[in-house]
């Protein structure tokens, strides 16, 4: 049976965290955030970079060393994110709620949680946790090399690809040594974030890696029979259309389902029982976050993205990207700036 919290299991996600929230841009594409709940009522949070001051009453994001709230508060209320989010409880407990209703979280616990996917958490515990927060475009630059490997790696890529819409949240349970040398990357991320205006990528993807690895271990413990696996021809036509979209061609089904040896009718149920979405859908999503990334990563124009990417032209891009987005590119790009400009210490 689940408390009143399960009652809003399948509703809006509520409070929805943007990339410039937690200040995450391609030149600071993971961000760590240490948060500790003490015996009394007050919150203390330690951040290698200030959170971007944008308050809302249910929306705690914001400049702070010390903040009093209610011991017993839901905080935040049920949100999603624009990115992953990976939680370690590192001392306490705290009590996590998803669309699989209500689950206590202790040392030792790491949360996967997805983009899109509505969440909360109550604190009536002392409690200390490092959150992980991280840009899901940075995850595809070595997407060939990485997608080979077992396990965590292909539940990332999974989601960072296929971005479905009723995802869950993934939560594995760490020893005391895993647990330390998590530890031990969070910190090192933090100390690069203080000590650098603009930090060491490659640093900060060596100690992303290695946490990746350690909480891999208790991924293949805990789901050795239910590894992501996807059919070969599907993930195929996968890297087909990635190449398609950064080729500027348009999406041809029937290519397709030819190099995947399959007919055009079991290729299009297949491709939809693995990724969620028919391929039209799936190339339209990806091909909007390749011009994302190449809006906020390049100084080439709006014109040659447009152009670039197989659009008939800067309108009609102008168009569909504001469909998609919500903002003209050009809006987007300055967004980005902004962002890259308010969140150097």
């Amino acid at each position: 049976m689940f408390s009143r919290e399960s009652e809003n299991l399948g509703r809006a996600p509520g409070q929805l965290y943007t990339l410039d929230m937690v200040s995450l841009s391609s030149h600071s594409p993971i961000i760590v955030c240490t948060k500790s709940f003490g015996a009394g009522d007050g919150i203390s949070i330690r951040r290698a970079r200030p959170l971007t001051n944008r308050v809302t009453e249910d929306n705690c994001i914001r400049d702070f060393a010390q903040v009093s709230v209610p011991r017993t508060a839901i905080w935040p209320s049920w949100h999603a994110h624009e990115f992953h989010e990976i939680l370690l409880v590192r001392n306490g407990q705290t009590t996590h709620w998803d669309k699989n209703g209500e689950r206590l979280l202790r040392r030792g616990d790491f949360a996967f949680i997805p983009p899109r996917a509505s969440h909360s958490l109550r604190y009536d515990y002392d409690v200390t946790y490092s959150d992980v927060y991280l840009l899901p475009q940075w995850l595809m630059a070595d997407l060939k090399l990485l997608w080979h490997e077992k396990g965590l790696v292909r539940h990332l890529l999974s989601h960072t690809l296929f971005e479905p819409e009723h995802a869950g949240v993934l939560v594995l349970r760490l020893t005391d040594k895993e647990v330390e040398r998590c530890e031990t990357e969070i910190e090192d991320m933090n100390q690069e974030y203080r000590e650098r205006k603009h930090p060491n990528l490659a640093m900060l993807m060596g100690c992303f890696m290695k946490m990746l690895s350690i909480m891999n271990q208790a991924y293949l413990r805990d789901h050795v029979s239910a590894d992501l696996s996807i059919c070969g021809r599907i993930w195929k036509a996968v890297q087909l259309i990635e190449e398609a979209i950064e080729a500027g061609e348009e999406l041809s089904l029937e290519k397709l389902a030819r190099e995947a040896a399959m007919s055009r009718r079991n290729f299009t149920r297949g491709f939809r029982r693995v990724t969620g979405r028919s391929a039209a859908q799936y190339y339209r999503l990806r091909r909007f976050r390749l011009a994302q990334s190449l809006l906020m990563d390049t100084d080439r124009s709006v014109s040659e993205i447009a152009l670039d990417l197989g659009f008939y032209g800067p309108a009609h891009f102008t168009k569909q990207f504001k469909e998609f987005a919500g903002v003209t590119p050009s809006d987007y790009r300055v967004r980005q700036a902004h962002l890259l400009e308010n969140s150097s210490p």
